[in-house]
């Protein structure tokens, strides 16, 4: 219980505190872009186009949090520009690692898996080669550089694997008892069931006597607790889960 309670003032934190450095750093860097950059080279305007949105992002998550995806396309636009400028590889990998991350949290990768990671590898590689392309004259240097530092987020990595491997053999099926989420209306929780089945919001709405917009208005409110971007992160991510409630399994999770 005590650790649960620090993850979850922890993740407080982070939510407003990561927008909040992020809103002031890319102030900073769009400020020293218009004083000291120069406009004549051909990245100027990419990147300071690119921090305008950064920033105005960041202020944007401050207010809705539970859209961290925004960190995930933010990282992979950055990662895309910094793979043609001279910076050091660990920028490269960091930005996607943090979109790898980002888009798996939600669910994007979790269906159509082989496809979806190929298509990870595949980006990898092609950027490798652009790099190698670009900087060959002392590439090989650039990677040695590199080395201590992928080192140690392999370590990181494998740590952090084997805690994720040792959570899931020990923690069975994967449950989720809505009695604890008491912030959730009763007509919220069987929304969430309705969701996880597919059902349309209008035939939701219709069984319910409310109306469609009081349950869209519900379904945000689920998507911000459950911390997924929309509906259909929503099903990618908790499809999978058993949903229990005062006892009884109300539905059952799909392979």
């Amino acid at each position: 219980m005590e650790e649960t309670y620090f993850l979850k003032k922890f993740s407080a934190f982070c939510k407003k505190f990561l927008p909040t450095a992020g809103f002031i750093c890319f102030a900073i860097q769009i400020i020293i872009s218009l004083c000291k950059g120069n406009p004549q080279q051909w990245h100027y305007y990419p990147l300071l186009v690119l921090n305008c949105i950064s920033f105005l992002a960041c202020a944007w998550l401050f207010f809705h949090p539970e859209k961290f995806i925004i960190y995930g396309l933010i990282s992979f636009l950055y990662m895309i520009l910094y793979t043609f400028l001279d910076v050091d590889e660990l920028v490269i990998i960091l930005c996607e690692v943090t979109s790898f991350v980002s888009f798996d949290s939600q669910g994007f990768l979790r269906k159509h898996k082989n496809i979806k990671y190929s298509i990870v590898v595949l980006i990898f590689f092609i950027i490798l080669g652009i790099r190698i392309y670009l900087f060959h004259d002392d590439y090989t240097n650039r990677l040695l550089k590199l080395w201590p530092f992928a080192f140690s987020l392999f370590i990181i990595l494998f740590f952090f694997a084997n805690s994720i491997l040792f959570y899931r053999k020990n923690s069975g099926q994967k449950i989720i008892n809505l009695n604890f989420y008491t912030e959730l209306s009763d007509r919220q929780k069987q929304l969430i069931i309705s969701i996880l089945n597919n059902d349309k919001y209008e035939t939701f709405a219709r069984l319910n006597n409310v109306s469609v917009s009081t349950v869209k208005k519900d379904a945000v409110a689920i998507f911000r607790i459950f911390e997924s971007f929309d509906r259909n992160a929503f099903v990618l991510k908790y499809s999978t889960f058993d949903f229990m409630q005062d006892g009884q399994l109300i539905y059952k999770g799909r392979d």
